[in-house]
Parts: structure tokens; C-alpha cells; sequence
């Protein structure tokens, strides 16, 4: 039974309980309330319930242990659901989806829910869960792909237990109070592929970046808002020469990192978005970076850097030619993306690339005329440019730029590039193959809760934004 994707609203009547052959029932996105009826749990055949995006309310009961044929429980985005998971949630043996993000659900983790040995996708993103997680045995989950606790309450280190898991390919922590390092043990997983731990209190980020680099099939990492007020390594022995051999996206942001940006960087040769902004690096702007083929938005803003802007940036191919970006292979990430940094919710079905090219260097303190080293036409559509070759003049600047929604758009773009990595095989359990990749593209983001999905159209050039200002942090 189908009813998703209309304007069905009320509670869910009582009755499924009498369907003895009922096996899967959906009913996500519309505007149902109201707590899931008692009866339905009398429906032993159930082997899906998916009610995304809806306005249903209350615990969930500790009946749904009856359910023992349970394969998909996707309950996401419903915000009034609360209370604490069942105790007894392990019996749900055969479970292998279980995506209860985005909601109200409090208190800690049942011991008996790492006995759902068959998990495959755990989601419990956006709760108000706590607790120690490292006292949770993942050990037996060797069948998890994707592991999702972000932005909860939890504490305590990474579990050891975790890296037993050897099919993950994605992690994300992001948004805890997680303590102590990253340790090598992590290099058991062999498949991750996205990790994310922003948002923690985590330290020691030249063992983070040691360890790491190793990770070979790492492509994006996340580790903003940890190792305050530490050093960013500089020694360029800290990266083998092979080091972060397939990492794209790499966001050090707000960790108020001293030092300088590190020469290592240049290893790796397929990244193509940095963040290092909100730090408390030094120095000039490294001309080196044009050697990165692939390199196409660039964020160094809110740091104390100096010096002249290096000439050599305008030999970016990814930012001055269109042919030599089309070289760059992102065939990977041919799905709905940002279109602008600065529009969260401003979706398109593209690749990677569609994030507008960019160098940003606000509240530094650079200097020179090399602005000029760039056609005029590079700068279209940022109207606080001045200068040659731009037509105006610079007038006196006053005050400090402001990031708009900044954390939130961090956010979206983790969260984004999150389900680009493992999101789209869960639409595939929406759709038969005779729907388009952009469908289901479309209905892997609604299944996984994105509520923002829309398409875009607004196409924009890339972009330089400069301040020459002084910045005091």
C-alpha cells in the first residue's frame, strides 16, 4: 500500500492490524498527525513502514517488536515523535533500514539495538539522544554501510567497536560532544568513503591528519569546529606522497588553527573544495595551489593571512577554463548540488561543480594589484568588487563582512554531500527502473528527510571575493 506524495491529513485509522497480508506500507509526505495506531502492530507481514515527512506524534510503542519481519522502518522527518527508542528494539532481528532522523526522540540508546545484526542504513540524525557512545558494541553490524548519529547529545570517545564494521561507507558524528583522537584503528575501514566529525570537542589533529591520509578511499571529510586552538601541521612529511590519494572535499573550518596553510596540500591532487576559514592561520596565499588540477572553490576567508595575492591562482584550471574543468572526472557526484555557497536550499541536478568556482579571501589583510592578473568578466555578479579591471572605483570600506547563515549553510552542504555518497541507492527502493536518474535522485533526498529539495536554475560564474582590510578576530 502506496499513499505517498499527497495531501492526506488526520491520524492513520485503525484497521491495518486486519490486512494479515499487508507487507509494506508508505504513506510519507503528506500531512498525517497523531500517534500510529495501536492495531497496526498487529500486521506481522509488515515488512516497511515508511511514514517520512509528516506531522505524526508520541513514543514509538514497544509493541513493534511483533513486527518481526521488519526490514524498513523510516519514520524521518516527523519532528513530534519523542520519547525514548524500545528496549526491546533488538528483537527487530531483520531490520535493515532505520531512519528515525530528524525528529524529538530523547534518552539513551538501548543496549539490545546493536542485536539488529542485518542494519544496513542507521539514521538517527537530529534528536535529542545521549549517552556514552562508546559503550555501544557496533562490533556486530557487519553488514552497515551508512551510520548517521549527527547532531545529537552523545559523548564519550569514538567507538572502538565501530571499526569492526568493515563495510561502512559513511560516517558521520558531526554535532556531539565526542572527546579524545582519532586513532589508527579507523584504517580498518577500507570503503569509507565520507566521514564527518564537525562539531566536536576532538584533539590532536596532526595524529588526525597522519592517520587519514592513509584512509585511500576517503573523498570527503569534515572535521570543522574541533582541535581549537591547536597548530595545523606544516611538515610536509606528514602526507605521504600518495597521501589522501581520492579526497575532494576537506573542511578545517572555526578550529582557530595557528600556523600557516600547509605545503602538503599540494599531495593532494583530486581534491577540489577547501575550507580552512575562521582560523588563525598566517602568512601569505600560497601560489602553489594553482598546481591542484582540480581545485575549483577555494575558502580562506576570516584568517590573518598577508601579503600579496599570487599571481599564479589565475592559472587554476578549474577556475579559468572551462575545457580543462571538463577533464576533471566528477562523475561521482552527478546528482542534485548546490548552485550557490550562499543558497542553502538552491538545488540542481548536476555534478559537484555546479557550486560556483571560488576563491574567498574576506577579512584577511592581502595587498597588491594582482586582481588584474583575471578578465574583467570573472568578476560578474559581485558587485562589492572594485577596481581594474573592473569600470568602478573603490570607495573606503567600512565595518566587517558578515557570513549569512554560515553554520547553516555548513551544514547543508555536509549534509548534501552526505546523501550524494549513500543516498541514492535508498531512492532505488522507491522507484522501478523504468524512472529517470533525476527522479530518483529526487525521491532518494525526500526518503532521507531533505525537505528543501527544489530546482534551481539561477546558473552563476565563478567568483573572487577580496577584502584588503584588516581583520581582527
Amino acid at each position: 500500500m502506496d499513499l505517498s506524495s499527497n495531501h492526506f491529513s488526520g491520524q492513520i485509522p485503525n484497521g491495518l492490524g486486519g490486512y494479515s497480508k499487508l507487507q509494506v506500507f508508505r504513506a510519507g509526505f503528506n500531512l498525517l498527525s497523531g500517534p500510529l495506531p495501536h492495531d497496526i502492530y498487529n500486521a506481522t507481514a509488515l515488512r516497511e513502514i515508511s511514514l517520512p515527512s509528516n506531522h505524526l506524534m508520541g513514543p514509538i510503542d514497544n509493541s513493534i517488536v511483533h513486527l518481526s519481519n521488519l526490514t524498513i522502518l523510516q519514520l524521518s522527518y516527523n519532528e513530534l515523535i519523542s520519547g525514548e527508542l524500545p528496549q526491546d528494539i533488538g528483537k527487530l532481528s531483520n531490520m535493515e533500514k532505520l531512519l528515525l532522523d530528524n525528529n524529538n526522540l530523547s534518552g539513551s540508546l538501548p543496549p539490545s539495538i546493536m542485536s539488529c545484526t542485518n542494519l544496513i542504513v542507521f539514521n538517527l540524525r537530529d534528536n535529542f539522544l545521549e549517552g556514552d557512545i562508546s559503550a555501544l558494541n557496533f562490533s556486530k553490524l557487519q553488514r552497515l554501510r551508512t551510520l548517521d548519529f549527527g547532531y545529537n547529545n552523545f559523548s564519550g570517545n569514538l567507538p572502538e567497536t565501530l571499526y569492526s564494521c568493515k563495510s561502512l561507507v559513511a560516517i558521520r558524528f558531526a554535532g556531539n560532544k565526542l572527546e579524545g583522537q582519532i586513532l589508527p584503528q579507523i584504517l580498518a575501514l577500507q570503503s569509507l568513503s565520507f566521514l564527518s566529525l564537525s562539531a566536536n570537542r576532538l584533539t590532536n589533529i596532526t595524529g588526525a591528519i597522519r592517520i587519514l591520509n592513509v584512509c585511500k578511499s576517503l573523498k570527503l571529510l569534515f572535521l570543522s569546529m574541533n582541535f581549537i586552538g591547536e597548530t595545523l601541521p606544516d611538515d610536509d612529511s606528514i602526507v605521504a606522497l600518495d597521501g589522501f590519494k581520492s579526497l575532494e572535499v576537506l573542511c578545517l573550518r572555526k578550529c582557530h588553527l595557528t600556523g600557516e596553510v600547509p605545503p602538503w596540500l599540494a599531495k593532494l591532487r583530486k581534491l577540489e573544495y577547501l575550507d580552512v576559514s575562521v582560523n588563525q592561520l598566517t602568512g601569505p596565499v600560497p601560489g602553489w595551489l594553482w598546481s591542484l588540477p582540480g581545485l575549483f572553490y577555494i575558502d580562506l576567508s576570516h584568517n590573518q593571512l598577508s601579503g600579496e595575492f599570487p599571481q599564479e591562482l589565475s592559472k587554476l584550471p578549474a577556475l579559468t577554463s572551462e575545457h580543462a574543468a571538463a577533464q576533471v572526472d566528477r562523475t561521482y557526484l552527478e546528482l542534485p548540488i548546490f548552485t550557490q555557497p550562499t543558497n542553502a536550499t538552491c538545488l540542481m541536478y548536476n555534478r559537484l561543480s555546479s557550486i560556483p568556482p571560488s576563491i574567498i579571501l574576506l577579512n584577511n589583510s592581502l595587498s597588491g594589484t594582482q586582481l588584474q592578473s583575471f578578465p574583467a568578466s570573472a568578476y560578474m555578479g559581485n558587485a562589492e568588487l572594485c577596481g581594474p579591471p573592473l569600470p568602478n572605483n573603490c570607495e573606503p570600506i567600512t565595518g566587517n563582512y558578515q557570513h549569512q547563515n554560515v553554520e547553516e549553510e555548513a551544514y547543508q552542504l555536509e549534509t548534501l554531500l552526505f546523501y550524494l555518497t549513500v543516498g541514492f541507492g535508498y531512492g532505488q527502493d522507491l522507484c522501478d527502473d523504468s524512472i529517470q536518474r533525476g527522479k530518483i535522485a529526487e525521491e532518494a533526498f525526500k526518503l532521507n528527510g531533505f525537505d528543501g529539495w527544489r530546482t534551481c536554475k539561477d546558473e552563476m560564474p565563478w567568483r573572487l571575493r577580496v577584502n584588503t582590510d584588516s581583520f581582527s578576530h
